[in-house]
């Protein structure tokens, strides 16, 4: 299946969920290409940037900043001007792609549970983390909730500078997807335009399920408090009718 038709289908899908009618995402603009991810969520990328494969971490090693070394395909995903990076080195620009296999609301208590985790972590050769702005909203062409976190990166590593990041936070088909996206600080103004088009062109497949379980369970009390009125009056009519002379 083409990556057009793998997107309409995606739209598709999400509107017969939520009951809308929802057209088929728009091409995209030039300079860009659709990547989908996992089935789940699909977007725009420049067309340069592709997945950065294992083998290809391994060989830029130090080259890239801690925080991207490592690749998990289908978990942990790097995206960015790999064929650049092995030619020239690490320009700076990248995406960073996580997968969890559960669902976190987009709520003021879980942002402020990662912002604590964020501000509490420490790593070696006085690497750190400082969060600089958070924001609970909607994001991308499917209004989808998302919490947004604005992260400063020191990797503590002389080689390497401080990196600025916007990091997405949402949730759906049962999993957290966080996005962070990334560029050394001093070259984040020049990136941030690029960013947001990324950002703006997010589709998720459905709405986030912890919502769906809030309406689930809302129905389900309203079930039980309906099922025990409807049981006592039966059990009254009965006493009553046991209570009555033959005919």
């Amino acid at each position: 299946m083409s990556k057009a038709l793998t997107a309409t289908a995606l739209a598709l899908f999400a509107a017969s969920l939520t009951g809308q009618t929802v057209q088929a995402p728009p091409e995209p603009p030039p300079g860009f290409r659709r990547f989908d991810g996992l089935g789940v969520v699909h977007m725009d990328l420049p067309e340069s940037w592709r997945e950065l494969g294992p083998a290809e971490a391994q060989r830029l090693g130090a080259k890239l900043p801690p925080g991207l070394r490592i690749t998990t395909p289908g978990e942990a995903q790097v995206f960015g001007d790999v064929d650049r990076w092995l030619a020239e080195g690490f320009d700076g620009r990248a995406m960073l792609f996580f997968v969890d296999s559960f669902e976190l609301g987009a709520t003021q208590e879980n942002l402020d549970a990662i912002v604590a985790f964020h501000e509490g972590w420490s790593g070696g050769d006085g690497a750190r983390r400082t969060v600089i702005s958070t924001a609970i909203g909607t994001i991308g062409r499917s209004a989808h909730p998302v919490m947004e976190i604005a992260m400063r990166y020191e990797s503590g590593e002389p080689a390497h500078p401080p990196m600025r990041s916007r990091d997405l936070y949402a949730s759906t088909m049962g999993r957290r997807l966080i996005l962070s996206l990334r560029a050394w600080e001093t070259d984040w103004v020049e990136s941030e335009p690029v960013f947001r088009q990324v950002a703006d062109s997010l589709v998720f497949a459905r709405p986030p399920q912890v919502e769906d379980d809030e309406d689930l369970s809302d129905r389900l009390l309203s079930a039980v408090l309906w099922g025990s009125v409807t049981g006592v009056g039966l059990l009254v009519a009965r006493m009553f009718l046991r209570g009555r002379p033959p005919a």
